[in-house]
């Protein structure tokens, strides 16, 4: 009798450790919605690494590309609330995918909440560097003299920097011709050798063309000066009362998951935000890094949401 009260006694003890055990007590996951050696998975890997060293335990970079990031959102919307496994999140899977794909891309969104904001850049407007266009009060007249509307390179269609150039000129009311290419390298090659007049893309790719003094950057889409291109122009400074969402990373996990964990990696990415070696691969990807709480995730969210909604329905921009 004794000798099974004592085993039924040390039963509940061990039940009570393991219902006590801190957060986290194993490996955690971060899928990456993009292929490895892209600037998602180089943000995620940093960010990694110090959230590692933080909490005590391996943080595993898993990248599931495809499906403009639909894939890896799905994944995680069906994992275990938890906090065992993370999703690095695209502005695009937020304000763009809902609006594009429909239903699919709802219920995985529906399935996730916000930890925090990581990193944001703008979305810049280059020219090459023999071109007349100064800054955007010199679209009207490049394209009268032109004869047609001015032609712009992105990285696909439905992306943010697409986008961007459709509310940009809107707001100009002079129509853009896109031009969509898979990725930027070929964009820029077609910037530089006069087949489009103008880029929308990242800071990252555009300033090697503008050290090399093939390219101008003539505006960014921050709505104050983005630090790493303290002399470039806001949309803003130009066209008053525009304004267009930065491109954005962040951290999520699935819905329902603790508010103490959920509060907990709040805590841990701002910290990362802070550490030296983060902030330089931050930096040395043309970004910077945000923070700030999972409400203020949440608007972020919202307010990107309901501006790109808008475009794409205006356009009529369809998913390819």
């Amino acid at each position: 009798m004794l000798k099974r009260l004592t085993l039924t006694v040390c039963g509940l003890l061990a039940a009570a450790g393991a219902v006590a055990d801190p957060y986290p007590a194993k490996p955690i996951t971060l899928v990456v919605p993009y292929s490895a050696g892209g600037g998602a998975d180089v943000i995620a890997r940093a960010l990694g690494k110090s959230l590692t060293e933080q909490l005590k335990q391996p943080v595993v970079v898993d990248n599931k590309p495809g499906a403009s990031g639909q894939i890896a959102a799905a994944a995680v919307s069906r994992a275990t609330p938890d906090g065992y496994t993370l999703l690095l999140s695209t502005d695009n899977m937020y304000s763009i995918n809902p609006v594009l794909f429909g239903k699919a891309a709802q219920e995985s969104l529906g399935g996730l909440e916000p930890i925090a904001n990581i990193v944001g850049a703008p979305v810049v407007v280059a020219v090459s560097a023999s071109s007349p266009i100064q800054g955007l009060q010199d679209f009207a007249a490049a394209a009268q003299k032109k004869g047609a509307p001015l032609s712009y390179a992105s990285p696909g269609v439905g992306t943010p920097h697409q986008l961007a150039a459709e509310m940009l000129a809107r707001a100009l009311k002079q129509p853009l011709t896109h031009v969509p290419y898979k990725g930027t390298s070929n964009a820029m090659t077609d910037l530089v050798g006069g087949q489009v007049d103008l880029l929308f893309g990242m800071p990252a790719s555009v300033q090697p063309l503008v050290t090399a003094g093939k390219a101008r950057i003539i505006a960014v889409t921050s709505p104050s000066r983005f630090p790493l291109l303290p002399t470039v122009p806001t949309v803003a400074e130009t066209l008053r009362n525009v304004s267009i969402s930065t491109v954005d990373m962040g951290l999520m996990t699935p819905k329902g998951t603790s508010p103490d964990i959920v509060r907990k990696l709040n805590d841990a990415v701002r910290a990362a935000l802070v550490d030296r070696d983060v902030r330089h691969v931050i930096l040395t990807n043309g970004m910077v890094g945000l923070g700030g709480s999972p409400a203020d995730y949440a608007q972020r969210m919202k307010q990107a949401r309901a501006e790109r909604e808008r475009i794409i329905v205006d356009t009529g921009i369809r998913a390819e």
